[in-house]
């Protein structure tokens, strides 16, 4: 059976989809076809012209006055199931990416349904990313049911410097070429450097991910090129600072350690591994030792999120 509409006004007709998103419908119109089951009817084909008010939810950092989008569009029926896709819908707030911030540039706001997938609402777009002091320009496809990401490619191709473990705890300091986030977290890949005070150590990403809230390496590691060394000194707040700085750097503060570091110099999830022996200097009120060696074991581990010995030892 088919039945025609003519611009029939809906009351609270509100489907919430879920992570804080919400449909209602105010007016509809087409053809839709029924079919009966007992005394149950289910609309199975059709094209409707809908009138819709589209709140915005999670990750979006819509206010109640900023929140909503009025929208018309024609809409299909099949498989007992919404089909169609609006485009050039711009929110008009911000979507949040983990911390990071972007603006939608372009997006296509899509309705599937499937027998196997059943209904779903998705929001396929371009956006500028805030990353650092650029831009990162990409797409994403956001599952509104959910609000999460099914996926996303920002790519940084600005240099950057990227700090261990945080912008305000700068123990390593990288310069970073070109970089990629993701759904997945940041992603790098390739050569960069590490820099110290005076000088810059050459090193390799191997598909390094980062978690975006936190900083922490989930997954990949970093090879640096040749050694270099960790001072750690009592700071201006009396607490204990680590950094790294070149072999050659002399001690400023006491008390005051230098650790040079040896053996392949790696960092992963794990921490910064070192290994075999190396030189140490301790500085003290007025006494310096410089004739001291630093003996690390197979496992040692430097952590860095906290920067503390995590893993094995040093003699």
């Amino acid at each position: 059976m088919h039945a025609r509409i003519d611009n029939f006004k809906l009351n609270d007709c509100t489907w919430n989809i879920g992570a804080g998103y919400e449909l209602t419908v105010n007016e509809v119109s087409g053809q839709v076809g029924v079919t009966f089951i007992g005394e149950e009817f289910q609309p199975t084909a059709g094209e409707l012209d809908v009138d819709f008010d589209l709140k915005l939810g999670q990750p979006f950092t819509c206010t109640n006055s900023n929140n909503s989008s009025a929208i018309k569009s024609k809409l299909r029926i099949k498989n007992l199931g919404l089909n169609g896709s609006i485009e050039d819908l711009l929110p008009p707030c911000d979507l949040k990416f983990g911390p990071l911030s972007a603006t939608v540039t372009k997006s296509t706001l899509i309705f599937e349904k499937s027998a196997a997938l059943g209904q779903n609402i998705l929001l396929e777009g371009e956006a500028e990313l805030d990353y650092k002091e650029g831009i990162a320009t990409g797409s994403f496809l956001l599952d509104m049911k959910t609000g999460e990401f099914k996926k996303a490619s920002f790519i940084i191709e600005k240099p950057f410097n990227l700090d261990l473990p945080s912008e305000t705890d700068q123990v390593l300091t990288f310069r970073i070429n070109r970089a990629e986030i993701s759904e997945k977290g940041l992603m790098i890949d390739g050569r960069n450097e590490l820099l110290l005070s005076n000088t810059t150590i050459g090193t390799t990403f191997d598909n390094t991910l980062f978690d975006l809230s936190n900083g922490r390496i989930k997954a990949g590691s970093i090879i640096i090129d040749s050694e270099f060394a960790f001072e750690a000194a009592i700071g201006e707040t009396n607490n204990l600072q680590f950094k790294a700085v070149p072999l050659n750097h002399k001690l400023t503060s006491s008390p005051a350690l230098l650790m040079q570091l040896a053996g392949v110099m790696k960092i992963d999830s794990s921490g910064l591994a070192a290994n075999g022996s190396a030189t140490a200097f301790l500085q003290f009120e007025k006494m310096e030792y410089d004739s001291l060696y630093a003996i690390y074991d197979k496992d040692f581990r430097i952590g860095l999120n906290p920067v503390q010995i995590t893993q094995g030892k040093v003699e």
